[in-house]
């Protein structure tokens, strides 16, 4: 076992739980084990499914000593471990990565199916998207995102604007998201992908998803933009437009109402080029990602 440390101090914010709880309505209990913070920290690496995941990587981590002070913490710890000189960096932050989106979407899988997977499942998952990963997929990213289209009312302020698009292939949806500041400035964009049933429900799953990271970032004001029509007035309206889609909207609806930090418009397609082009890029390339 390679001794392996991380950042020692106090445990994360409170507030990450406190989210999580208004975000998906459950107790302040993980939904693996039962004792401790529905906390992403505690997720990631104190729950014995984490635990169990990094003391079974290649370098037989001990997660259940590590502490973070927020989720930027834990971001730059994946990115930048302080023990790269004794591991192939590249190797290690992919494998961590992955491990924390499987870790992420196990929990939710957990809390709104029911479905409680093994740890050796989710570890399995894991390895199996560390082998699949082909650093050539991605030599051809963008270098830059598009421009969004200067006839869009970014607010005053400290708003923050978020342009949604998705692409459907088959029966995946590959969602674009791109943060900007009042002054037009890309703050964050990145690409989800994700099973849907039908186009209009990933045009609301990929609001559903923007407005989450919303949220979990702390933004006090936001808009999100989508020229999905049928989907913004279905929010503003709070009407399912489809029984089908019943739980996505309801999910939308919970969100919109126990956040005023969020709110939605409708913009022409012309006006979400942006989104709309990273999305189809996303689509062709099956890529999941920031950029």
């Amino acid at each position: 076992m390679v001794g392996l440390s991380g950042p020692m101090g106090p445990m994360m914010d409170p507030s990450d739980c406190k989210r999580l709880q208004l975000l998906f309505g459950n107790n302040s209990a993980c939904v693996f084990c039962d004792n401790e913070s529905d906390s992403l920290e505690h997720l990631f690496f104190h729950c014995p499914v984490a635990r169990f995941c990094w003391f079974r990587s290649s370098w037989g981590i001990r997660s259940d000593l590590f502490h973070f002070d927020s989720p930027r913490e834990i971001l730059e710890w994946i990115l930048f471990p302080p023990f790269a000189d004794r591991v192939d960096i590249t190797q290690f932050t992919m494998f961590a990565a992955l491990l924390c989106y499987q870790l992420w979407l196990a929990r939710n899988r957990c809390f709104h199916e029911g479905v409680r997977e093994p740890p050796e499942v989710i570890f399995k998952f894991v390895l199996q998207s560390v082998s699949s990963y082909d650093p050539k997929a991605c030599a051809d990213l963008p270098m830059m995102v598009p421009c969004i289209s200067p006839s869009v009312d970014l607010g005053i302020g400290n708003r923050v604007n978020v342009f949604v698009d998705a692409a459907v292939r088959d029966n995946l949806s590959y969602y674009a998201v791109i943060v900007l500041d009042c002054w037009g400035k890309v703050i964050e964009a990145y690409a989800g992908k994700e099973k849907v049933l039908s186009p209009l429900e990933a045009e609301t799953r990929a609001i559903l998803n923007a407005s989450l990271r919303c949220v979990s970032c702390g933004w006090p004001d936001v808009m999100i933009f989508s020229d999905c029509k049928i989907a913004v007035d279905a929010i503003l309206a709070r009407q399912v437009p489809s029984w089908k889609l019943y739980p996505t909207f309801l999910q939308v609806f919970n969100l919109f109402s126990s956040s005023s930090s969020c709110s939605i418009c409708w913009v022409p397609r012309v006006n979400n080029e942006a989104a709309h082009k990273l999305a189809a890029w996303a689509a062709s390339k099956s890529y999941c990602g920031f950029f």
